[in-house]
């Protein structure tokens, strides 16, 4: 009785996997399914307590594994159905040089919980926090996106490096806004780049703002590739041009030369009778711009200090003049007067004889 119920049993169980595992005429085996795609196909859940590995040293780049639906890590003492950690990796040999994602839901592990972690090389490069931030090159991140360089050495690696298309004129740009749904107001930090040879236009940071019907752009800071800086201007030829007003507690003008050799004795002062022969017929001081040359080219402020100065030691030196002749005349004037009384007093006397 016992070998027929056992029977019985095999028999059962054989029918109940026969209709789950299909095989067929290509060697592909179907487990729930009649139609197979490949060598193993499942149709519904699959649980691992261990691991899925490949053995061999470098597969086929067309071997895959096709999943209509998702891949879980679960963990059955965990306290609900998102609980659990899953890795994906390939490498992990002797040398723990492995390329892995893990992806956790809740954990015990404070730095874990919630957590996306990408990894190359057997070290953490990028991770997204459950809060959505984002850290590069650390696993703390304190902004929506934070990236820090921690190679020590003393190469030039960029932190952050943003490349436009292959095109001409097609850079990279940076984009900052205060609100997520406002596309009127925002900076713009755009390098027009370079291509095949050809030389960008360097870093321009632009703003813009709504007119009233469209937006407006307003190139607010131009870096030209030759370290041209125009503030308020697009094209700088100077290595700062900039168009508009400068507040400044002080400003500093490196000097060649000063307008002290006035004063030395071999120094030729004009007279005044040819200074005034000057502006009757040029309409301004000599060794100054005309008012249409300012105008045109503007002036050189060191250079316009030390000619203007050059004037004020000329008056000066007008002045100190006028002041001999004054003192003469004074003089002059007082011996006239002297006499004068002199005289008055000799004129009083033969009158009253």
């Amino acid at each position: 009785m016992k070998r027929i119920i056992l029977l019985l049993f095999a028999f059962i169980m054989q029918i109940n996997i026969a209709q789950s595992i299909f095989p067929t005429d290509g060697e592909n085996v179907g487990i729930g399914t009649l139609s197979p795609i490949s060598k193993l196909t499942l149709n519904g859940s699959l649980t691992l307590n261990g691991g899925l590995t490949n053995t061999s040293l470098r597969p086929s780049v067309s071997a895959s594994i096709l999943v209509n639906g998702e891949i879980r890590g679960y963990s059955y003492s965990g306290n609900g159905a998102d609980d659990g950690f899953l890795r994906l990796s390939a490498g992990g040999g002797t040398n723990s040089i492995k390329t892995f994602i893990d992806l956790s839901g809740y954990s015990t592990v404070p730095d874990m919980m919630g957590n996306i972690v990408f990894g190359t090389f057997g070290n953490e490069r990028m991770r997204i926090t459950s809060n959505g931030n984002i850290g590069i090159g650390t696993n703390n991140p304190e902004g929506l996106i934070d990236m820090k360089k921690t190679s020590t050495n003393a190469g030039g690696q960029a932190v952050l490096n943003l490349i436009g298309s292959t095109w001409a004129g097609d850079g990279a740009s940076l984009v900052l806004n205060q609100l997520w749904n406002d596309r009127y107001y925002k900076t713009i930090i755009d390098n027009n780049g370079s291509n095949y040879g050809q030389t960008g236009s360097g870093l321009k940071i632009q703003t813009s703002y709504w007119n009233g019907s469209d937006v407006s752009k307003i190139t607010a800071l131009s870096l030209t590739p030759s370290g041209n800086l125009g503030i308020g201007k697009i094209n700088p030829v100077n290595k700062l041009d900039v168009n508009g007003t400068i507040h400044s507690k002080e400003v500093k003008v490196d000097m060649t030369g000063w307008s002290d050799f006035v004063f030395k004795k071999e120094y030729t002062l004009p007279t005044l009778e040819e200074v005034e022969k000057q502006i009757n017929e040029k309409g301004h001081l000599s060794n100054i711009p005309s008012e249409e040359e300012v105008l045109k080219n503007g002036i050189n402020l060191g250079e316009m200090n030390a000619k203007l100065l050059q004037k004020i030691e000329e008056l000066t030196l007008y002045v100190i003049e006028m002041k001999k002749q004054n003192d003469t005349m004074k003089k002059e004037n007082e011996s006239f007067k002297n006499k004068q009384k002199v005289l008055e007093k000799r004129i009083q006397k033969i009158e009253n004889k």
